[in-house]
């Protein structure tokens, strides 16, 4: 089955609308979707960014792109608005280890999704079917849906990882780079126009120690794909917020995770 855009949620219940894929009567096979969706462009020669919140971004890209290991608990926050507003909310578990191990686990309502590298071979599930396909070099590289969409299960997280050689694949091309005011004086709230289908993204950082504590995503592309379907299934906006916590950087993990 084609999958052509993204999870709606109804219920607590993911299930795909009428650009998804399948109903949510049971375990199904996960969906082949074209890695273009969020891949990031290979950009050779990207254009000098521009604003006051580059220098900020490009710190955190420097830690980011610099640890070695990340653990983290996330809540996630998916907001759609259409002729109706629609909810749900997830709690997750993600691990990384430089340059591509991950284990990335969801739940949410009824459904459960899991990806896993042990740096040669990616294993992903969603509900109880599976597939098994080779690793990567990158993490960031995975076209496991588990891994690259946080509709589903992903995190932009792993963009960062990156590092600050690719801030010109991670921002969109002539935007710019800003900081958002906040009243917090220990806060930083990065925003830019994500590559890919990500949109309008902010990052939300502690001042000291350049940690993400949360990420949000407001997918306008997506959104205007959805113009070209009947009006029922046209979306207004959808936000997705992932908020990190229990966040250990460079601790040791064990190699069962994997």
């Amino acid at each position: 089955m084609k999958r052509k855009s993204f999870y709606r949620v109804i219920s607590g219940i993911l299930i795909l609308s009428a650009f998804g894929m399948a109903g949510c009567g049971g375990p199904r096979k996960l969906a082949s979707a074209p890695a273009r969706e969020f891949e990031l462009p290979n950009i050779k020669e990207a254009e000098p960014l521009a604003g006051d919140g580059v220098q900020a971004l490009t710190e955190v890209l420097v830690k980011y792109g610099n640890l070695k290991t990340f653990q983290s608990t996330v809540s996630w926050n998916f907001v759609a608005v259409g002729q109706g507003e629609q909810k749900a909310i997830s709690e997750r578990l993600i691990f990384f280890e430089r340059p591509n191990k991950h284990r990335v686990m969801a739940i949410t309502g009824s459904m459960k999704f899991a990806s896993v590298s042990d740096g040669t071979k990616v294993l992903e599930y969603a509900g109880s079917a599976g597939k098994l396909t080779p690793a990567p070099s990158k993490a960031w590289q995975a076209d496991a849906e588990n891994i690259r969409d946080p509709q589903i299960a992903g995190s932009f997280l792993f963009q960062l990882f990156r590092g600050p050689a690719d801030i010109g694949q991670i921002v969109e091309a002539k935007e710019s780079v800003s900081l958002v005011p906040t009243a917090k004086p220990d806060q930083i709230i990065i925003r830019f126009k994500a590559r890919g289908r990500y949109g309008t993204t902010e990052l939300t950082l502690d001042k000291a120690t350049k940690t993400i504590s949360k990420i949000t995503s407001l997918f306008e592309p997506l959104v205007e794909d959805t113009a070209k379907l009947p009006a029922s299934d046209q979306l207004k906006s959808v936000t997705v917020t992932e908020t990190f916590t229990n966040v250990k950087i460079d601790a040791p993990i064990g190699k069962d995770v994997f």
